[in-house]
């Protein structure tokens, strides 16, 4: 339960606790706090019937609700984009800290994806097709190659799975 909820559960009980008969010194002692603080509630809820904290002093948000949407939505069409790149795409003057802070506000944590992806290339008919060597190509800042002897199930354990699948 969030702290807000539990104040106001506890705010809650002493009113309660009051109307039930138990005096401030009763409901003080049974909730853990002090006769002041069941005064002023037991005050607060008599002068304005309301329980809730009042308005807190503080720095505002440096991004508004639809910042934290277009932020949010520009990591879920991009997973793998960073803060920087979301900064500049929706043109905040924020620092990356409040982004990540925006996106973990949100449910959404970051990972630092690996420095390069591992290919493991041994030959593959499939892996020496034009569009499989053109999409290297492309990629060929992002991907270290493994050279791989071909048909080489000792170094590779999952091909004796498919060789006892393939018995079976």
């Amino acid at each position: 339960m969030e702290s807000r909820q539990r104040r106001a559960v506890e705010r809650g009980r002493i009113i309660g606790m009051r109307e039930a008969g138990h005096s401030i010194s009763e409901i003080a002692r049974d909730l853990g706090l002090t006769r002041q603080t069941v005064q002023r509630w037991l005050t607060r809820w008599e002068e304005s019937g309301n329980l809730e904290d009042r308005q807190r002093s503080g720095r505002p948000k440096m991004t508004s609700a639809e910042d934290t949407a277009g932020i949010r939505a520009a990591v879920e069409r991009n997973p793998f984009t960073n803060s920087d790149s979301v900064r500049e795409q929706l043109g905040l003057d924020v620092s990356d800290r409040t982004i990540r802070r925006r996106l973990h506000e949100s449910g959404i944590h970051h990972h630092v994806p690996a420095k390069k992806m591992i290919f493991m290339q041994d030959n593959c008919p499939v892996h020496k097709a034009r569009v499989v060597q053109c999409w290297f190509e492309e990629r060929m800042e992002q991907i270290e190659f493994l050279p791989w002897p071909a048909l080489s199930p000792d170094l590779n354990p999952i091909e004796n799975v498919w060789a006892q699948i393939v018995n079976a």
